[in-house]
């Protein structure tokens, strides 16, 4: 409708600028000032927001983390970022606002060298618990899921609102991440979720919210994901996003 509308504008003054030698009457060819001012306007933020009560008690759709043998259920307006289109990102809003999650694939390691990570991981927390938050190695049926918190230093944060005005404020910043390791041959494949700019003090606000949602994420293999695709309504994809 934008681009519709802008055209419009755009080919009326045209053919005025072509008419000018021989008088341009714009009487009847004048496109209304509220049509002009509609196309001057900025386009609508795609992602809408739900309210909070859709957030919190609206059907909740199970969805594959396409090309990862993982899925999740996604809370309402959650999917895959319509603004940039680019894949292995979801994007959507908690109670206090907006939230961004990537998924990877990521290199599969040697068994003894997840127990390493996570002796190693453990050790960090011991020596920096004000920091290094959580560090949990957990089994998800045959698969195993660590997952990391880590706060960093408080530092200038500035983000820009719907009408690209900057706000600046002190923020730390709050790394999140799930590691999810399937058992393969004398080692794990490694599936990667972590939060992208998420900050401690929206962590503080919306944790159970967003835990709640994590709390859903489970391993699938090729067959069983599409025999249950088959035979639900309420399952979904999320891939490499087509651009309209």
């Amino acid at each position: 409708m934008k681009r519709l509308i802008s055209l419009m504008a755009l080919t009326w003054g045209i053919g005025c600028g072509i008419g000018v030698l021989g008088g341009c009457d714009d009487r009847s060819d004048k496109v209304p000032s509220a049509v002009l001012e509609q196309a001057s306007k900025p386009p609508e933020d795609p992602l809408k927001a739900p309210t909070t009560q859709e957030l919190l008690s609206a059907h909740r759709t199970r969805t594959a983390l396409l090309p990862l043998p993982l899925t999740m259920e996604l809370p309402p307006g959650w999917g895959p970022d319509r603004r940039t289109y680019m894949a292995g990102i979801i994007v959507g809003y908690a109670p206090s606002g907006e939230v961004q999650i990537q998924f990877s694939s990521r290199p599969s390691i040697k068994r003894d060298q997840l127990y390493r990570l996570f002796a190693g991981a453990k050790k960090e927390m011991a020596a920096d618990p004000q920091h290094i938050l959580k560090v949990q190695l957990r089994p998800m049926g045959n698969a195993q899921i660590l997952e990391r918190q880590k706060v960093g230093q408080p530092g200038e944060l500035t983000t820009f609102d719907k009408n690209n005005q900057p706000h600046t404020s002190i923020e730390s910043n709050f790394s999140w991440t799930l590691d999810v390791m399937v058992p393969r041959d004398e080692g794990y494949q490694v599936y990667g979720l972590s939060f992208i700019a998420l900050t401690k003090s929206q962590y503080d606000k919306d944790k159970d919210f967003l835990n709640g949602v994590l709390s859903t994420l489970a391993y699938s293999t090729g067959e069983s994901t599409a025999a249950t695709t088959a035979s639900s309504a309420t399952q979904r994809a999320i891939g490499a996003p087509t651009v309209p």
